[in-house]
């Protein structure tokens, strides 16, 4: 925590103290506030569709959809407010209690769900390189963040391919635990499994990468509209560049917001186009807190429909059918 606020606070410093303030505070007076409306919509379609990947990862059906949203935007929520991608473990208490989802599977489909995203940012990262050439990946990459993301890909790909293979191993080895885990281990590897025969699956796989490349694409379309709402009349792979140095940038360890992160990505990724410091800075702040505010409004509403209290799927179903029992009797 304390690292990511001291990165944040050495970009910021780096930002602030060579930033034209006077020109930064007239191009944000030009913006085109009825574009960022449209911005907003895009950035609510991309939490939908990420929802309803989550869900259809998890094998469960539309019935578990508005739980697997809600748990969605509290991890949103986690990963603005909190240091460290908290978000990341909110979001599986929360589908764990709200949709009733085992924990094994809450943990496999929320780990599976974040490696389709990687996967789409390497593609979208080669049509870069394509475009730019091979010194964006100096740019856009750090050999640590390569290393965790190619690990965890690889070792979901030999999970999904040979998993079934270990299963006779997992129980012979949990058989000589003692406590909770000689039981627990054997049901969370079969849960986890379910997770992998959804990605074995050609069809469902195919959904699955469909529904990864239209949530990134209404990302990088929301990132199009805050361009066009600065009246620039850039292409699509301009708006998909600054998404993809915001999604580098966000392996950093940083304060919580990405606060430093979006200023910098902007400034190294704005300037392949010819923008501005300037520009790129104040094109940062409307895009950052456009999305910041759409997550925090979001997660703060999710939570808020859970009385803030993150009550099992079952129990609440219960409550439900005890509250119409109580009413029915009144009448």
């Amino acid at each position: 925590m304390l690292l990511g606020l001291f990165v944040s606070a050495i970009l910021v410093v780096t930002v602030v103290v060579r930033l034209d303030w006077g020109a930064f505070w007239s191009i944000l007076r030009g913006v085109n506030q009825s574009i960022l409306l449209a911005a907003v919509a895009g950035t609510l379609l991309g939490v939908a569709i990420r929802a309803m990947r989550w869900t259809m990862v998890a094998t469960r059906g539309p019935e578990d959809y508005p739980d697997f949203l809600r748990a969605t935007c509290i991890g949103y929520f986690g990963n603005v407010v909190f240091p460290l991608r908290a978000g990341e473990l909110l979001r599986i208490v929360a589908v764990n209690r709200l949709a009733a989802v085992p924990f094994g599977l809450a943990v496999t489909s929320a780990i599976a769900d974040r490696v389709l995203d990687v996967l789409m940012l390497a593609a979208f990262v080669a049509a870069l390189v394509a475009t730019h050439g091979p010194e964006l990946v100096d740019l856009t990459t750090t050999p640590v963040g390569i290393a965790i993301l190619a690990a965890i890909a690889a070792a979901l790909a030999a999970f999904v391919v040979g998993g079934e293979n270990f299963r006779g191993v997992l129980r012979r080895w949990s058989q000589r635990r003692s406590g909770r885990l000689r039981q627990s281990l054997p049901k969370w590897y079969a849960e986890a499994m379910a997770v992998a025969a959804s990605f074995r699956d050609p069809g469902r796989f195919a959904k699955l990468v469909a529904l990864t490349l239209l949530a990134a694409l209404m990302e990088y379309a929301t990132i199009w509209l805050v361009m066009l709402a600065f009246d620039w009349r850039l292409p699509l792979i301009a708006a998909v560049t600054v998404g993809v140095f915001l999604n580098a940038g966000m392996l950093l360890p940083a304060a919580p917001g990405y606060i430093g992160i979006y200023q910098v990505a902007c400034i190294l990724a704005l300037g392949l186009y010819g923008i501005g410091a300037a520009e790129a800075v104040a094109f940062s702040v409307v895009l950052q807190l456009l999305v910041l505010s759409v997550l925090l409004v979001l997660g703060g509403a999710a939570m808020l429909s859970c009385g803030f209290r993150l009550t099992s799927g079952e129990a609440r179903r219960q409550g439900l059918v005890a509250a119409k029992a109580r009413e029915d009797k009144g009448d």
